[in-house]
């Protein structure tokens, strides 16, 4: 259903034509699918047929794929008039999707003619034992992309290598639409800003890849480098700083573009709510770790706290980009020709930069003993320290020592023996060189 006038009007969408409606289709799309299946329950078993395993192995999957491929289209045709779109162009221009290089001279959909083969000679890679995930997620693709098939291999939940016939993609599924095209958009915007040391998402299709009750973008594979990117080295410390403070710098252009879809970061009250929720759970910390331990490292969570609280200030005037908020280093990535990217944008959000930089510090710092004299030697870093703000004190607060204890016992990972000698290897091994460097910073911020 088309956007009437008036509506828009009353929305105020002409301020901002290209991503409301971007939004808006989203909107639309979800609601289309949701009336769609309740309308139409004979089609829902019909199309589920792929996940009734008997079925599967009774009937022909030739015939099968055939036959969900055809009222599959007719389900796309309906949706689309439900949408208002008189051509598919229309609907890739509003979603704003990223053309793959030679994609308009491919077929649109994949022929399901010859799966059943085809699904023989395929590799099939998984953590450990085979499902009928994958065999669904095969047939599902195969009908619906222009490429042929040649391998999935799970990597996470919702997140596949695929490898085809043409270039190997990562497909990674969002329960929500409107995060995809965000996304899309968010990658497509920096790197016509100039920001190219990020991913491509490829457009197959003209219609979104929704299997399964989750949407699947198609995003360019970077060949990594073996070993992969760390924080352990010096030069490792100072390219994912310089990179990051290049995404800043794009970014920043983007605030105004992309502010009605990205929420306004709140350091401050998200490290109050972790300091509160480590102090709940210290008691069940203390069987672990010297009490003394824990009861320090809470105090200088709250000197930390009321300094940033005192000096809010400072980060609100300083000006806003778009933060990447996941700093750590996997989600840096170093190709086979030394060229470095950074990926993974499901934590953006608009603040000052300081906020990912103060992450970043405390990322780096365990790799580099908490020296304060090598922190110096970062200047992106080193000129906030003799600004008496907030950025002094945000260095005080043990950030990944709340986020690693609260992970293990929200999520009930103490088998996880990995989990267990890494966390005690930042609480307890690491407690003399981290108290030193507090202290420095303490005398600075005193001075």
């Amino acid at each position: 259903m088309p956007l009437q006038p008036d509506m828009a009007h009353t929305l105020d969408l002409a301020l901002q034509p290209d991503m409301v409606h971007t939004l808006d289709l989203a909107l639309q799309l979800d609601m289309a699918h949701t009336l769609d299946l309740a309308l139409q329950p004979d089609m829902v078993h019909t199309l589920d047929l792929a996940l009734q395993p008997d079925m599967v192995h009774t009937l022909d999957l030739a015939l099968q794929s055939d036959m969900v491929h055809k009222q599959d289209l007719g389900r796309q045709r309906d949706m689309a008039h439900m949408l208002g779109l008189a051509h598919t162009p229309d609907m890739v221009h509003m979603l704003g999707l990223v053309h793959m290089p030679g994609s308009a001279h491919m077929p649109g959909l994949a022929q399901c003619n010859g799966t059943k083969m085809m699904m023989k000679a395929m590799k099939i890679n998984l953590y450990s034992r085979r499902d009928d995930f994958i065999d669904r997620l095969f047939s599902f693709l195969s009908c619906k992309l222009p490429v042929s098939i040649k391998q999935i291999t799970k990597i996470r939940e919702h997140v596949f290598f695929i490898a085809t016939d043409v270039f190997p993609f990562i497909l990674k599924g969002y329960h929500d639409l409107r995060k995809l095209i965000l996304h899309q958009n968010l990658t497509a915007a920096l790197k016509k800003q100039g920001f190219v040391e990020t991913y491509t998402f490829y457009h197959f299709t003209n219609q979104p890849l929704l299997f399964e009750n989750v949407y699947y973008g198609c995003i360019e594979y970077l060949d990594v480098k073996k070993p992969p990117f760390t924080f352990r080295s010096y030069d490792e410390r100072m390219e994912g700083i310089q990179l990051l403070s290049k995404f800043h710098s794009f970014s920043a252009n983007l605030v105004e573009d992309f502010s009605p879809f990205l929420q306004k970061q709140d350091l401050l009250t998200k490290w109050q709510v972790r300091y509160h929720r480590f102090k709940t759970n210290q008691p069940i910390v203390n069987k672990f770790v010297e009490p003394t331990i824990t009861a320090e490292l809470l105090e200088w969570g709250e000197r930390s706290l009321a300094g940033m609280k005192q000096y809010h200030s400072s980060f609100e005037l300083n000006k806003l980009v778009i933060l990447h908020g996941d700093v750590a280093h996997h989600n840096f990535i170093k190709d086979n020709t030394e060229k470095l990217y950074l990926i993974d944008f499901d934590l953006v959000s608009i603040g000052p930069k300081e906020f990912d930089l103060l992450q970043y510090a405390n990322r780096i710092l365990p790799f580099m003993d908490w020296s304060l004299e090598e922190f110096m030697d970062i200047n992106a870093l080193s000129s906030f320290i003799h600004q008496k703000g907030g950025f002094l004190y945000g260095l005080m607060y043990p950030a990944d020592f709340y986020r690693e204890w609260n992970r293990l016992i929200s999520q009930n990972l103490f088998h996880d023996s990995n989990l267990l000698a890494s966390l005690y290897e930042i609480t307890v091994n690491q407690f003399p060189k981290r108290k030193r460097f507090l202290e420095n910073i303490r005398t600075v911020a005193e001075k």
